[in-house]
Protein backbone atom coordinates (compact mmCIF):
# COMPACT_ATOMS: atom_id res chain seq x y z
CA UNK A 1 0.00 0.00 0.00
CA UNK A 2 1.10 3.28 -0.95
CA UNK A 3 1.46 6.17 1.63
CA UNK A 4 0.38 9.24 -0.28
CA UNK A 5 2.39 11.35 1.89
CA UNK A 6 5.54 10.14 1.06
CA UNK A 7 7.41 11.52 -1.90
CA UNK A 8 9.62 9.17 -2.90
CA UNK A 9 6.82 6.38 -2.61
CA UNK A 10 4.27 8.35 -4.86
CA UNK A 11 7.46 9.00 -7.13
CA UNK A 12 8.43 5.23 -7.20
CA UNK A 13 4.79 4.40 -8.05
CA UNK A 14 4.50 6.67 -10.75
CA UNK A 15 7.95 5.13 -11.94
CA UNK A 16 6.29 1.83 -11.75
CA UNK A 17 3.17 3.07 -14.52
CA UNK A 18 5.36 4.73 -16.77
CA UNK A 19 7.71 1.21 -17.31
CA UNK A 20 4.33 -0.79 -17.59
CA UNK A 21 3.18 1.79 -19.97
CA UNK A 22 6.41 1.43 -21.80
CA UNK A 23 6.05 -2.39 -21.66
CA UNK A 24 2.52 -2.16 -23.60
CA UNK A 25 4.17 0.42 -25.90
CA UNK A 26 6.98 -1.95 -27.08
CA UNK A 27 3.89 -4.74 -27.42
CA UNK A 28 1.84 -2.77 -29.33
CA UNK A 29 4.89 -2.20 -31.62
CA UNK A 30 5.54 -5.75 -31.89
CA UNK A 31 1.93 -6.81 -32.69
CA UNK A 32 1.92 -4.09 -35.60
CA UNK A 33 4.35 -5.44 -37.03
CA UNK A 34 2.59 -9.22 -37.00
CA UNK A 35 -0.52 -7.40 -38.08
CA UNK A 36 1.65 -6.19 -40.96
CA UNK A 37 3.41 -9.14 -41.79
CA UNK A 38 -0.12 -10.87 -41.99
CA UNK A 39 -1.58 -8.04 -44.02
CA UNK A 40 1.13 -8.56 -46.71
CA UNK A 41 0.96 -12.44 -46.53
CA UNK A 42 -2.67 -12.20 -47.44
CA UNK A 43 -4.46 -13.33 -43.99
CA UNK A 44 -6.67 -10.57 -43.32
CA UNK A 45 -7.89 -12.70 -40.25
CA UNK A 46 -4.59 -13.10 -38.74
CA UNK A 47 -3.81 -9.29 -39.25
CA UNK A 48 -7.12 -7.94 -37.80
CA UNK A 49 -6.53 -10.72 -34.86
CA UNK A 50 -3.01 -8.89 -34.21
CA UNK A 51 -4.55 -5.00 -34.84
CA UNK A 52 -7.15 -6.27 -31.94
CA UNK A 53 -4.12 -7.03 -29.32
CA UNK A 54 -2.41 -3.87 -30.35
CA UNK A 55 -5.59 -2.29 -29.30
CA UNK A 56 -5.81 -4.25 -26.23
CA UNK A 57 -1.96 -3.10 -25.34
CA UNK A 58 -3.02 0.71 -26.22
CA UNK A 59 -5.51 0.21 -23.87
CA UNK A 60 -3.03 -0.89 -20.72
CA UNK A 61 -0.88 1.45 -21.37
CA UNK A 62 -3.51 4.21 -21.53
CA UNK A 63 -4.67 2.59 -18.26
CA UNK A 64 -1.11 2.48 -16.66
CA UNK A 65 -0.89 6.58 -17.57
CA UNK A 66 -4.38 7.54 -15.64
CA UNK A 67 -4.20 5.28 -12.89
CA UNK A 68 -5.30 6.46 -9.83
CA UNK A 69 -4.04 3.26 -7.23
CA UNK A 70 -6.73 4.92 -5.15
CA UNK A 71 -4.76 8.30 -3.81
CA UNK A 72 -6.76 11.00 -2.22
CA UNK A 73 -7.33 13.01 -4.65
CA UNK A 74 -8.84 10.42 -7.45
CA UNK A 75 -6.45 11.83 -10.30
CA UNK A 76 -4.02 9.95 -12.24
CA UNK A 77 -0.92 8.78 -10.06
CA UNK A 78 1.15 11.26 -12.21
CA UNK A 79 -1.42 14.34 -11.80
CA UNK A 80 -1.05 13.86 -7.75
CA UNK A 81 2.31 13.48 -8.13
CA UNK A 82 2.67 16.94 -9.68
CA UNK A 83 0.35 18.46 -7.77
CA UNK A 84 0.97 17.02 -4.07
CA UNK A 85 4.70 17.69 -4.70
CA UNK A 86 6.51 18.77 -7.34
CA UNK A 87 5.03 22.86 -7.09
CA UNK A 88 6.93 25.54 -6.24
CA UNK A 89 6.31 27.75 -3.32
CA UNK A 90 8.36 30.27 -1.46
CA UNK A 91 9.23 27.73 1.26
CA UNK A 92 11.09 25.45 -1.26
CA UNK A 93 12.56 28.22 -2.76
CA UNK A 94 14.17 29.30 0.57
CA UNK A 95 14.65 25.64 0.90
CA UNK A 96 16.91 25.21 -1.53
CA UNK A 97 18.54 28.94 -0.95
CA UNK A 98 19.54 27.47 2.48
CA UNK A 99 20.39 23.84 1.60
CA UNK A 100 22.75 25.23 -1.57
CA UNK A 101 24.22 27.80 1.25
CA UNK A 102 22.80 30.80 -0.43
CA UNK A 103 24.49 29.32 -3.91
CA UNK A 104 22.01 31.74 -6.72
CA UNK A 105 21.52 34.55 -4.47
CA UNK A 106 23.61 36.90 -7.02
CA UNK A 107 20.92 35.60 -9.54
CA UNK A 108 17.84 36.18 -6.93
CA UNK A 109 18.39 39.40 -5.79
CA UNK A 110 19.43 40.94 -9.20
CA UNK A 111 15.61 39.59 -10.58
CA UNK A 112 14.36 41.01 -7.80
CA UNK A 113 16.19 44.44 -8.26
CA UNK A 114 15.05 44.08 -11.42
CA UNK A 115 11.55 43.42 -10.95
CA UNK A 116 11.56 46.55 -8.70
CA UNK A 117 12.71 48.76 -11.47
CA UNK A 118 9.94 47.67 -13.99
CA UNK A 119 7.53 48.28 -11.42
CA UNK A 120 9.04 52.10 -10.02
CA UNK A 121 6.79 53.74 -12.70
CA UNK A 122 3.60 51.83 -12.57
CA UNK A 123 0.78 52.30 -10.52
CA UNK A 124 0.77 51.15 -6.69
CA UNK A 125 -2.76 50.08 -5.73
CA UNK A 126 -1.48 47.07 -3.06
CA UNK A 127 -3.18 48.47 0.18
CA UNK A 128 -1.43 46.17 2.21
CA UNK A 129 1.89 46.81 1.42
CA UNK A 130 1.40 50.57 0.46
CA UNK A 131 3.19 53.34 2.74
CA UNK A 132 1.17 54.01 5.84
CA UNK A 133 -0.58 57.63 5.94
CA UNK A 134 1.12 60.48 8.09
CA UNK A 135 -0.93 60.58 10.71
CA UNK A 136 -0.33 62.57 13.85
CA UNK A 137 1.18 60.46 16.66
CA UNK A 138 -1.53 61.23 19.59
Amino acid sequence: MTNWDDKDEVFDLLVTHYNSAIQSYMKVMEYEGYAYTEYLAGDALAAIYNILWCINYLRMGLYDLIATDSNPSDNSVILYYINTFAGVSWQSIVQAWVANDFEARFWTIGVIDRMRQILWDEPFDLTWAARPEDKPVV
